[in-house]
């Protein structure tokens, strides 16, 4: 579980990057779903162990 939650916050902090970087929107969007697989990743890893 632990790992699975540093894994969200490199991902988040990922987001944050690419929210303050000028790009195509392709960063934002992959940053994005990394988040968001990555939430999921903590969810199962909360809920299964």
């Amino acid at each position: 579980v632990i790992a699975a939650i540093e894994e969200f916050e490199l991902a988040a902090r990922a987001l944050l990057a690419g929210l303050e970087a000028p790009d195509d929107g392709s960063l934002r969007r992959n940053a994005a779903a990394r988040l968001a697989d990555t939430a999921t990743q903590v969810l199962q890893a909360a809920t299964f162990g």
